[in-house]
């Protein structure tokens, strides 16, 4: 083995099935630069601890460049083939047409966290009745580059599966972005670009599936993302996380091959620092969690015997992948991920025998594979993409389909996920006073200790070696029954009686404050007495519906009741939101509540009622337009036209009333004082009284219409001046008025009106109030 490998970046190593992969070598070898000397120093609120002074913040080996594992399944949306990808970014030329198709989908798809927390028995975790959801616990999660959009896509992955968001107040989990060094001035992103303009792999991706499915095991945990600088600095970003006081694990979903020295790695990067201070101020240790990487026992693309780095660590708990079967919540049956000595290019979780790390202690009589060498995996979970998980990634994506088009998958799932198993176990020994996990004296031993039965013990599958009874280089010792498995391995008593099929929530009773308001106001809606009957459950958003597709009774999907708003706080079981009425017609109406707990369940809806009432009679002059003359029709609408001598009917919402005399011109004339009503032919004709001209609106539907007069000059030997009034219907004041010069050609005069108005049309020279047109605008304003 060289003693500076270079590693292919291979670009998440993600794999497309129907056509050979294609991976590169290169990248940039890293500088080694002096360690940071003792001190201590805070940024963005996360204190780094005294770094030890030997330590040389290198990254990685030079030539050494690390990969992330995640494994996309994408749907090929040009036809109904569905592929999956290795190396997208180093397709051949005859692959670039299949680029275009994958955009990013507006829909999740795959299963969803509360799927595998119940399939894998997370949702039974309880410690003397506290819910086991990683609480206090802080995750880091190590990657390359900045994924701006970090936590904007994981707090909308989290209200979309009910899961808490981050940073949003007292109790809420965190989540910080730190640097290499831990530092705020963060890293630029990805040279490779956005999978939407390159249609190839890069980090974000990898980064947005880290942080949101350690999120979705350990929902409470705090997560700190440290991105390096690339991917030759992941090393770097390591070292920093082991000195940030409060974190308790330490997630690396990347690797690169074995290299020769690396064993000096173990104990400078994959330790718990002297003094370390875990979560509640407690001294504590640190593990470390890997990914064991996504083409089975190969090397990528080849069909040589290799395992990864840094999973291959002794010091380093190494995940293995599966594929998992699941009936709503419930575990069905799983098998190891790979396709036998094929996944080297068609993908399989990593597994197989270290040629550098020695046998660990630990696995002493539990492997039977090797009695002298380091064998791979420890344990493993859910990794592979056809049977994946849903991820929110908008720098990748957009925010219009930020959703990755179909499955994500690979032993970077698997690798956060386990990491908060570790979390949620540390929570466990935190409430009894204990410190967190040290990796390599705890962790790992214990993972060696604890009886079958805390496992699914998978015997089918073959990444190149075949998986079987015990401990197998597939599967390791196999997938968490987290129930169990949690607290023994946190080493507290508690219960590990198999979880309770859950009840769904309560969303209590729901009232409207005031039941009654004017159209364009506001009300609160309410729901009290929302509550969560589960042990360790908890109530995380109330939804408040309008019933509005006419079908009796809330519906929620296909065609779907008008959603109003979500609340995801409360306080004593009461959660508000605030509803404007804008554009709600005058009437009574149904409104709902539902309420999500944190583990997707929905409860019955809540009921009541609100009636918006019409308002006020209003009318506020607009605008007036002398441009539009002949093409008034199509200016101002069909709906509502009143040309004297034309046929007219008002609309179910609205009345016309007028005590004018008619008034046709006998022949035709092309002088532009004459209403031209498009396409007929005739000439235009006027609605007119001596003296004063009445016309009376009623809008009866509650809304704020759009009213146009046409004030023509008919006479042709005195100009035709007019003030046009407006007068409340009811109380006779006055409400708006506007005096207009038509000159030779005419005008319009636009109006806004709602209810009961009146309208004078009063000669200021001549001798009638008149007008050619009367225009009603069926939108609402």
């Amino acid at each position: 083995m060289k003693s500076s490998p270079t590693q292919q970046r291979g670009d998440s190593a993600r794999r497309l099935t129907v056509l050979p992969s294609v991976s590169r070598t290169g990248g940039k070898s890293s500088v080694l630069r002096q360690g940071i000397g003792v001190h201590s120093r805070r940024a963005a609120g996360t204190l780094i601890e005294s770094l030890d002074a030997r330590m040389l913040l290198s990254g990685a080996p030079s030539g050494w460049q690390a990969h992330p594992v995640a494994m996309p399944h994408f749907f090929d949306h040009t036809s109904t083939q569905t592929v999956t990808r290795q190396h997208p970014r180093q397709m051949t030329a005859n692959q670039a047409g299949i680029r275009a198709a994958y955009s990013g989908s507006a829909t999740a798809s795959g299963l969803t966290p509360a799927q595998v927390r119940g399939a894998y028995g997370v949702t039974g975790i309880s410690f003397n009745g506290v819910a086991g959801d990683g609480a206090g616990q802080t995750i880091a999660i190590t990657d390359a580059y900045d994924d701006p959009n970090a936590l904007g896509d994981l707090n909308a992955f989290s209200s979309h599966f009910g899961l808490p968001t981050f940073n949003s107040g007292a109790g809420s989990p965190t989540f910080t972005k730190l640097n290499q060094s831990g530092g705020t001035s963060l890293p630029g992103t990805d040279p490779a670009g956005p999978y939407s303009t390159t249609g190839g792999s890069d980090w974000a991706q990898e980064t947005s599936l880290d942080i949101e499915w350690a999120h979705a095991i350990a929902p409470r945990a705090n997560i700190v993302l440290f991105e390096a600088n690339d991917s030759s600095s992941l090393f770097s970003a390591v070292a920093t996380a082991r000195q940030t006081a409060g974190v308790t694990v330490v997630s690396m979903s990347w690797g690169g091959s074995e290299f020769s020295g690396q064993t000096s790695y173990d104990s400078t990067y994959f330790t718990t620092p002297a003094g370390h201070i875990g979560a509640g101020n407690r001294a504590g240790g640190i593990t470390f969690v890997a990914s064991s990487g996504d083409q089975g026992a190969y090397n990528p693309g080849t069909t040589t015997p290799a395992v990864e780095y840094p999973a291959a660590s002794s010091n380093v708990v190494s995940v293995g992948g599966t594929s998992l079967t699941v009936s709503g919540t419930s575990y069905v049956s799983e098998s190891g991920w790979g396709n036998g000595t094929a996944s080297g290019t068609s993908g399989g979780g990593g597994g197989g025998i270290s040629s550098q790390e020695v046998q660990p202690a630990y696995q002493n009589g539990v492997v039977t594979q090797t009695t002298t060498r380091r064998a791979v995996p420890d344990v493993s979970m859910l990794a592979d993409p056809n049977t994946g998980v849903p991820v929110y990634d908008s720098w990748d994506f957009g925010a219009a389909t930020p959703w990755i088009p179909g499955y994500e998958g690979g032993t970077s799932l698997a690798a956060p996920m386990w990491a908060g198993l570790v979390a949620i176990a540390d929570q466990g020994r935190n409430l009894s006073n204990l410190g967190s996990l040290d990796g390599s004296t705890q962790t790992l031993p214990t993972l060696y200790k604890l009886p079958s039965s805390d496992f699914h013990d998978i015997t089918t599958g073959n990444n190149g070696y075949a998986a079987g009874a015990g401990y197998d280089l597939v599967t390791g010792r196999g997938t968490p029954v987290a129930n169990a498995l949690v607290p023994a391995l946190a080493g507290v008593t508690t219960s590990t009686a198999p979880a309770p099929t859950p009840a769904a929530p309560t969303a209590g009773t729901l009232a409207a404050s005031p039941v009654a308001v004017t159209s364009g106001g506001t009300f609160t809606l309410t729901a009290r007495g929302v509550s969560d009957p589960n042990a360790g459950g908890s109530v995380t958003r109330v939804a408040f519906y309008r019933e509005s597709n006419g079908v009796a009774g809330l519906q929620t999907t296909g065609t779907a009741d008008a959603l109003l708003g979500t609340a995801t706080a409360g306080t004593n079981g009461s959660w508000s939101v605030s509803v404007s009425t804008s554009g709600w017609a005058a009437g009574a109406y149904t409104v709902y509540a539902v309420a999500t707990d944190n583990s997707g369940l929905n409860s019955a809806p809540a009921s009541t009622s609100v009636t918006v009432r019409a308002p006020a009679n209003s009318a506020r002059y607009v605008r007036t337009d002398s441009t539009t003359l002949g093409n008034w029709k199509g200016a101002y609408g069909t709906q509502g036209e009143y040309v004297a001598g034309d046929s007219f009917t008002a609309p179910s919402y609205a009345t016309i009333s007028s005590n004018g005399y008619v008034y046709t011109w006998a022949s035709s004339s092309t002088s532009a004082q004459n209403l031209q009503r498009a396409g007929s032919g005739r000439i235009g004709s006027m609605l007119y009284a001596s003296g004063q001209l009445q016309v009376g609106v009623n809008i009866t539907d509650g809304r704020t219409h759009r009213i146009a007069f046409y004030v023509p000059a008919w006479n042709t030997y005195t100009s035709q001046y007019e003030t046009i009034a407006a007068f409340d219907g009811t109380s006779g004041a006055q409400l708006s008025s506007q005096t207009v010069n038509s000159g030779t050609g005419g005008k319009y005069v636009v109006f806004n009106v709602t209810g009961n108005v009146n309208f004078t049309f009063t000669p200021m020279a001549g001798y009638y109030g008149a007008i050619g047109g009367f225009f009603l605008d069926p939108a609402a304003v």
